[in-house]
């Protein structure tokens, strides 16, 4: 796990995690967060 993590550039959780779920995921629990540019002026 730890060459393959290494050859790709990749953490050792995600060769896991990709050998358990090999299919990408298509759909998030949650909508896109869009950053409000006048909120992060007034910071």
């Amino acid at each position: 796990m730890a060459q393959v993590a290494k050859r790709f550039g990749v953490g050792v959780a995600s060769v896991m995690r990709w050998i358990k779920t090999p299919d990408p995921k298509t759909t998030r629990n949650k909508p896109a967060t869009k950053i409000n540019m006048e909120m992060l002026a007034q910071d």
